[in-house]
Formats: structure tokens, C-alpha cells, sequence
């Protein structure tokens, strides 16, 4: 009797002991083919490409999966938003939520060939093509950190 004890009981450690071994999660990272820093180079909508005077683009996506979006808009001048967040790549679509909880106004699955990495919207009404390219140093120091009243980009 004291036998099958002493199994039940080393059986029951066994147990506990794998479920305290369980891998913790790994903490989220983007898929490596889009960390980086993007500029925009071409907007498509409805198949027809805007006008690249309206809107300037640098989108970094980090690995840690935050992001930052320096955009100067129409009149700006030489001001540009900051937007930042988090975002995540699953499966090849890539999702963003801004710092004030607001969602991006689409998810968007994303293709990189080469250094250019092209994001299309769910909808598939709107394509986004970016080159690769590091935010100029004067933009990131200056950037206007408010929300503002320019929508951005995603």
C-alpha cells in the first residue's frame, strides 16, 4: 500500500511540475519584413493614383510593435503630425490602434518586394506604397505631437 502511494503521489508532483514548465508566451512582434522605416512614394485609390503634393509620409514600424507616423498634409508647410501607437501582423495583414484608442480606418495587408512594401486595404479600394527610407532627422526632432486636424494616413 505504501508503494502505490509513494507512485500516486511522485506521479502527482510529475504533474504539477510539467505544468509549471509551460514556455510563457512570447511577447508580440511584428512580422521582421516590415520593421523599418517607410516613406511614402504612391497612393492609390479606386485604382487612381493621388496627387503626392497632398500628403507626406514616413511610417516606422517597429519591432516591439508600436509605430510612428510623421505626416504633413496639404498647406503644412513644414509641419508634420506625429501619430503613434501600437499595431501587429498576423498571417499578413497589419492592424494599428493610436495612442488615444482610436483604431486605423483600416486593416491592411502588406507585401514587401525588394525595399518597397505596399499596404492594401481591406476593402481593396485603397493601395499605399511605401520605399524604404529613414525619417529625416529635422522631422523626427520637430514633429507637431498633437492629433490635429489632419486625419491620418491609416
Amino acid at each position: 500500500m505504501k508503494r502505490i502511494t509513494n507512485i500516486v503521489l511522485t506521479l502527482a508532483a510529475a504533474v504539477c511540475l510539467a505544468a509549471s514548465c509551460e514556455k510563457e508566451d512570447k511577447a508580440p512582434a511584428l512580422d521582421p519584413a516590415i520593421v523599418g522605416e517607410w516613406h511614402l512614394a504612391e497612393t492609390l485609390v479606386d485604382g487612381t493614383e493621388l496627387d503626392g503634393q497632398l500628403v507626406d509620409v514616413y511610417l516606422v514600424l517597429n519591432s516591439d510593435c508600436t509605430f510612428e507616423i510623421y505626416q504633413k498634409s496639404g498647406s503644412q508647410n513644414d509641419r508634420y503630425d506625429l501619430y503613434t501607437g501600437t499595431c501587429s501582423s498576423i498571417d499578413g495583414i497589419l492592424t494599428g490602434t493610436y495612442s488615444n484608442g482610436t483604431p486605423w480606418g483600416s486593416s491592411y495587408k502588406y507585401k514587401v518586394v525588394g525595399s518597397s512594401l505596399t499596404l492594401t486595404s481591406s476593402d481593396l479600394l485603397e493601395e499605399q506604397i511605401y520605399d524604404k527610407e529613414s525619417v529625416p532627422e529635422d522631422i523626427k526632432i520637430n514633429p507637431d505631437t498633437k492629433s490635429g486636424t489632419q486625419t491620418p494616413i491609416l
